[in-house]
């Protein structure tokens, strides 16, 4: 048992410096890498072993277990000496793969984070929708607001999506499928640390005797602690009645306010002015301009939400002097909703001397708010932002030595969450102890946003060593 290297296939291992292997696992976008140095004799080039070239693929395996794999970005090579060339290799995740093309001129209704990704993916990255569960790692996540999105990167778009919901998301491997790259996103609630096992995932740095150089920062830089949620638009709770008469030609009738959607809107046509008035079905306008579209279907009638208005068929219009009902919700436009911490604003004014708010604004002009059951999506929002960024960011790393078992390489990974406290150096829960009257200080949940792994033992079979730095944060995807 040992530590393998293969590029395109080929155990280049016998060429590798091991200790200049530095192995990085990120939360955000591209966070997995690879570096390492190769020594070539010039006699062995291209007889032995080939050189590597950006795009080749490479993995990694530490005692049969595989703990990279990703393409080739980069080379360099120097003259080591008059017999041997030194080559510099860096390599990305599969996420450089997941970048290849731009999301373009692409327009998505309000859907879960989870369902908007997949979507994502089966349009603009079909190569990671391989089959049969390819999907199954991939959590519902929360709601996210109508978006349109015009050559963006694909893991710019997700790293948005985390950052709104607190989700964590990377490009992994599921040993189900044969290490196919499989897109994670999950709940970073649900990833606990190793620390689990044997500290109930707590991590004392005033009495842990297992872990190194400890630097923990406190910051108020990206703190907000008021929300203005401004520029949604919100259906009117009652519905609004209007009536027009038809002159037997009209078959467009123009509302004096923007209705909300289809399915809050009903039409009904009285023949003759008396009489019951006849229910419509009720479908959106399609807007195409094709003549099957404006001929339509008997009995029906179009809400046209761009134009406010609804058309009735050709096929099927109002007669002369037929009274044309139209009951619907109407949109209040530009919607401003501010959200307040108070815990935290009372907290930096004790500390600033000042009235202590500290504001963001969030323009959400593609929402659209039903409100239904008390349920306002542009407040729930809102409300995870200010979740996220009311308190201070507590952030900072430590450093461990991991054995090569594969509980040891499957323990600390970017996305993990685990409690962190010192009576000494007084780090703990702020929001929890402001809200408890300034009484009882617990450990504080931050999450793993990256980890760097060097291997300090590679000759020893079986007995690998890595030396692992792991940052944390507060506020995962920072």
């Amino acid at each position: 048992m040992s530590t393998e290297i293969y590029i395109a296939e080929e155990d280049v291992s016998s060429y590798i410096d091991f200790r200049s292997i530095t192995i990085t696992d990120g939360a955000q976008s591209r966070g997995d890498t690879l570096a390492f140095e190769m020594k070539i004799p010039y006699d062995e080039l291209g007889v032995y072993v080939e050189k590597p070239r950006p795009g080749n693929v490479v993995v990694v395996v530490v005692d049969t277990v595989k703990f990279f794999e990703g393409p080739v970005i980069s080379c360099d090579d120097t003259f080591l000496n008059s017999r041997t060339m030194l080559v510099g290799v860096e390599c990305s995740d599969y996420t450089f793969f997941l970048d290849r093309k731009y999301i373009a001129k692409v327009e998505l209704p309000i859907t879960s984070s989870g369902e908007r990704i997949k979507t994502l993916l089966g349009e603009f990255a079909s190569e990671f929708c391989w089959g049969e569960g390819w999907d199954s790692h991939i959590a519902n996540g929360l709601p996210l607001p109508k978006e349109g999105y015009d050559y963006e990167q694909f893991s710019s778009v997700i790293d948005r999506i985390c950052e709104a919901t607190g989700y964590g998301w990377h490009v992994g491997f599921d040993p189900t499928t044969d290490g196919r790259p499989t897109v994670y996103f999950y709940s970073a609630i649900d990833d606990v640390s190793p620390l689990n096992d044997d500290y109930s995932n707590i991590l004392n740095i005033d009495t842990n005797i297992d872990i190194g150089g400890v630097q923990v920062r406190e910051d108020i830089s990206n703190l907000h602690n008021v929300v203005i949620v401004k520029d949604f638009s919100e259906k009117k709770d009652t519905p609004y009645s209007e009536k027009y008469v038809a002159d037997g030609s009209q078959t467009f009738f123009k509302l004096p306010m923007e209705p909300f959607s289809v399915e809050d809107t009903s039409i009904s046509v009285q023949p003759g002015g008396e009489g019951e008035f006849i229910e419509r079905t009720v479908a959106l306008d399609p807007l195409t301009g094709e003549d099957d579209e404006i001929i339509g279907v008997p009995g029906y009638a179009y809400l046209c939400i761009l134009n406010w208005g609804i058309r009735f068929p050709t096929s099927d219009y109002p007669a002369d002097g037929d009274i044309i009902k139209i009951d619907y919700n109407y949109v209040i436009p530009d919607r401003i909703i501010p959200l307040y911490d108070m815990d935290s604003i009372n907290e930096m004014a004790r500390r600033e001397g000042n009235d202590g708010e500290h504001q963001v604004v969030i323009s959400l002009p593609d929402y659209r708010v039903d409100g239904s059951g008390g349920y306002n999506a542009a407040e729930f929002y809102g409300n995870m932002i200010l979740n996220k960024h009311a308190w201070p960011e507590i952030s900072g790393s430590f450093e461990v030595y991991e054995p090569s078992s594969f509980s040891g390489m499957e323990g600390w990974k970017a996305g993990q969450n685990f409690s962190l406290y010192s009576e000494i150096r007084d780090i703990y829960d702020i929001r929890h102890w402001v809200r408890t009257g300034r009484g009882e200080k617990i450990p504080v949940t931050v999450w793993v946003t990256s980890i760097s792994r060097t291997i300090v033992q590679p000759s020893s079979p079986g007995n690998t060593r890595f030396r692992t730095k792991i940052n944390f944060s507060t506020n995962l995807g920072r």
